[in-house]
Formats: C-alpha cells, structure tokens, sequence
C-alpha cells in the first residue's frame, strides 16, 4: 500500500501530571481532585483477583460474550463470565500481551517469548503471534521477524488486524487468512523519543468514528489518523502530555485512559478529568473496556508489580478484575 505524505497537526497541549499513589481500597463516595474539588467517586465491585505476581495486562470480549484476559507474567489467558467467575482459559509458553478478535471470532494474541522481568525480555524481541478459531486451542502461528514489541490490537474490518508496534515506529496489518503482514503506517511518532527506554511507544489502538486512535505511552501524547478504506489520513496529534497506557471510548463518545499507576482519566474536550483514584484500588491499571450491554468500564491491573518490579515501589498486591459503574 503507498502511504501518503504526512503533515503533522498538533492540538493545544493538556497540562496535567500524574503520580504513584498507593492504595487498595474499593470504597465508594466523595474524592479531592487535583485542584481541590470534591468529585463523586464511581462505584466498583472486585470480580476476580490473581494472587501478587500476575501482570493483568489487556482485554476483550469474546463473541461468546465472556471477557477474555492476557496474564504476562503466569502466561496465561482468562476467562470471566458471571455465571462462572474468573477461570484459566489457557496456559501458554509464551507470554500474552494484546489481545483481540477478528468477526469471525477467531482469537490473536500478540506474545513474547523471554520473561521482561529478568528473563531476557527487551522491548526488542517481543514478535510472536498465536491465534485460536473458534472450538480450537491457541497455537503458534507466525512471527512478525521486524518487529520490536507487539502491543495492542484491534480488528479492522472482516479479516484484517492492525498490531501497535512499540518500538521502531510502526504499526502493522496481519491478514488472518494469510501469512501476508505489511506495514500500515510508519511514522517517528509512533515509536519512542528515548530507545534505551523501558517504556512503550505506541501501545492501545482503538478505531472510533472513522479514526485510528494511537496511545504512545513513552511520549505521553495520543495519535490519531483518518481511515477511509485504503486511503489513510494525516497524522495528527490528538493530545499532549497523557501518560495513557490502554484506553478505550465510552457509549457516550468520551476517552477513557489507565496510567498504569492508580488513577484513570478520561478527555473532556481538551480538559482531563479524573474518573478513579487510589480509593478504588486500581493500582497498576493497565487495560478498560465496555461490555457489548454497555456495562463498565471494566479494569484490570497488575496490583503494582511493575512499579515494584522496575521503579522501586512498594510490595505488588493482587492482579485485580474491577467493574465500575459508568
């Protein structure tokens, strides 16, 4: 596919900071915002726990309505229904990153074969993919052999999936038919400004209204581009100085974002507003969803461990499966 020449737009930035606070607690009611205002904290219930250790890191509904989770760190997938609760899926010999499917149901996972944390792993060689059709167990399909780190992923249309690069600037097309795999776009902006960071680069990917909307975590802004079958947009920078991690819109059009630490966030026009804190024991949220009823966002975490494992925090408590009202 020729791509077309790229002019940058920038939005006005959005000036706000983040930081680590821990806490663990589900109660519900009032909260001080940053500039001291009282907001109304949403109610949240725990649906599922995994004991510390476990790195909840995305998730999806299934077509069969079940919600699906990746755990990097016990490489595993999960499956919460109500009915049955939070249960084990599948045990992999990889570790699951993004997760997504395709309409004809078939499942992709975007993998890595080395352990971040101590085990080899760099934001260079995570290039696996695994995929499972409907009534089948998840199998190694392919490798994407240029790619540095497989993150987020969302179905395009009938048979095509786009897959977040985190390094190297790129995001990619898979045909689920075929072995054939390109590049959909590549630009600087997609990848880090500081290779040697730990950090990812782009990392959710959400179609909405005829965009593609990109959360570059190392550089703390959102892109987004227009997709109009095969001709692409502009890139344009959407917002500046968010810390998003994954993100995902509500019924009602809004933005929501995790941080990955213990706030998440959502755009009002160019206005963050903080939707969650401390109180809601989201420490280390990583990945929000809606459910297909339009019940959530659903929230999982990792309970802190990568702050504990990378930057020195505290104890990581348990990976957590959260359902807050809207």
């Amino acid at each position: 596919m020729k791509l077309p020449a790229y002019t940058l737009h920038r939005r006005r930035a959005l000036g706000f900071t983040l930081a680590l606070i821990p806490g663990l607690s589900t109660l519900a009611g009032c909260a001080a915002n940053a500039d001291g205002s009282v907001r109304t904290a949403p109610q949240v219930k725990e649906l599922g726990r995994a004991d510390p250790g476990s790195f909840f890191e995305n998730l999806v509904f299934g077509p069969d309505g079940a919600l699906y989770i990746t755990d990097y760190t016990r490489r595993q997938v999960l499956r919460y229904t109500d009915k049955q609760g939070l249960r084990v899926h599948a045990t992999l010999e990889v570790h699951p990153l993004g997760i997504a499917f395709d309409v004809d149901g078939t499942m992709l996972l975007s993998c890595q074969e080395k352990n971040l944390f101590g085990g080899g792993g760099t934001m260079r060689n995570a290039n696996l993919l695994y995929k499972a059709r409907p009534g089948e167990s998840l199998r190694r399909w392919k490798s994407i052999e240029a790619a540095g780190f497989l993150n987020g992923i969302v179905c395009m249309d009938s048979r095509r999936m786009l897959i977040a690069d985190s390094r190297g600037g790129v995001i990619w097309m898979v045909h689920m038919d075929s072995d054939e795999v390109h590049r959909f776009v590549t630009h600087p902006l997609l990848d880090a400004a500081d290779q040697a960071s730990l950090t990812p680069a782009a990392n959710g990917l959400k179609l909405h209204k005829g965009y593609l909307y990109v959360s570059n975590t190392a550089r703390g802004i959102f892109l987004r581009l227009r997709v109009n079958g095969r001709q692409l947009g502009e890139i344009e920078v959407f917002a500046e100085n968010v810390r998003a991690d994954d993100f995902a819109f509500s019924p009602d059009g809004r933005l929501f974002f995790t941080t990955h630490r213990d706030k998440i966030f959502f755009l009002e026009g160019d206005n963050p507003k903080e939707y969650a804190g401390a109180e809601a024991g989201i420490s280390g949220n990583t990945a929000l969803v809606w459910g297909p009823d339009g019940r959530g966002p659903y929230v999982i975490t990792d309970g802190g461990y990568v702050a504990q494992q990378w930057y020195g925090g505290p104890a990581a408590g348990p990976a957590r499966l959260l359902q807050f009202s809207a």
